[in-house]
């Protein structure tokens, strides 16, 4: 269905899927974002080379990102009691900064992929590093450190099985604090990115034929904060299309859930990066049907299912590395 990755063959892609999956499997599926302001929107933009943005944590090298976008700082402005002459007064109170979204591809090392399943696993997880810019040879033109972030959001690209467009993962960081610190000049020494393809990944879930699921819609993982001041974590909703010939055992799936059945369902979607880049796998718990419709992309020939979702896990691994 999915085709191959340059320089990885179906048979190969399949078995490491399947390795990657089993990982997750084993494992078992249990149990925001600082808005930028129109004051950061008018800032002048950067003046980098795309893709010449490298990330470090804890000094460990962690790669080249494909894009980067955010981490501006703004003054934050907090509302005093209002007094007896009725007027609103205000107050700065601090620096906060917008979020960093990098784009990621699947030539990242581990400590980035080991920091998103340990955020999956437990949410708040907060690390020091920092975002090196360099110009079009690669040298550093800025280095910018951040203290306590964490991972705020991951979202998985769309897959569909008949592109042959690259893909890659949009992870978003929450900054504790940010500095400036001279840059080097010197070669920034961090391995160059590569690309997931669109087309080259595995769907399954338990007890329905996913074997020609065309395409998978984009969705998100977000660790969020509560009313009462407790960390949320939460999955958006995730839609795939399939031939309208394999609808059996998703209408029954549909059916018993429409009458009351409990019928959560685990499964897993695994990518594989091109050129030997790395096997990520979502695990994915408690998952529920809830509308299945004709694909408006193909009406008449494949069936769109839609699911909530409660759960996500997180493995990976490349290049002679797993995750913990």
């Amino acid at each position: 269905m999915n085709g191959e990755a340059s320089g990885t063959s179906r048979r190969a892609f399949l078995g490491r899927a399947a390795g990657a999956a089993a990982v997750v499997a084993g494992a078992g599926v249990g149990a925001g974002a600082i808005a930028g302001s129109a004051a950061a929107a008018a800032k002048p933009p950067r003046t980098y080379t795309a893709g010449h943005f490298a990330l470090e944590l804890g000094g460990l090298p962690c790669g080249f990102m494909v894009g980067l976008d955010g981490g501006d700082p703004d003054l934050a402005v907090d509302l005093d009691l209002v007094g007896s002459d009725s007027i609103q007064r205000k107050h700065i109170a601090g620096v906060k900064y917008e979020d960093f979204t990098l784009q990621v591809g699947s030539g990242m090392g581990k400590p980035m992929y080991q920091w998103i399943k340990d955020s999956f696993d437990k949410g708040y997880v907060r690390k020091n590093g920092s975002i090196v810019s360099a110009d079009f040879n690669y040298r550093e033109k800025r280095n910018t450190s951040m203290s306590q972030a964490f991972i705020s959001s991951v979202t998985i690209p769309a897959l569909d099985g008949a592109s042959k467009d690259p893909a890659y993962l949009a992870v978003s960081l929450t900054p504790g604090k940010l500095t400036q610190s001279p840059p080097s000049g010197q070669p920034v020494q961090a391995a160059r990115s590569k690309a997931w393809l669109q087309s080259n990944f595995v769907f399954e879930l338990d007890g329905l034929d996913t074997s020609r699921v065309a395409s998978i819609d984009s969705f998100t993982w977000k660790c969020g904060v509560a009313a009462d001041g407790s960390q949320v974590l939460e999955v958006s909703d995730i839609a795939v299309s399939f031939p309208k010939q394999d609808l059996s055992s998703w209408r029954q799936w549909y059916d018993g859930l429409a009458g009351g059945a409990n019928d959560e369902r685990r499964g897993a979607l695994t990518l594989v990066g091109a050129h030997n880049g790395a096997v990520i796998t979502f695990g994915l718990g408690n998952l529920g049907l809830y509308r299945l419709s004709r694909d408006p992309a193909a009406p008449g020939r494949r069936v769109k299912a839609e699911m909530y979702c409660e759960e996500m896990r997180f493995h990976a691994s490349g290049g002679g590395w797993t995750l913990n």
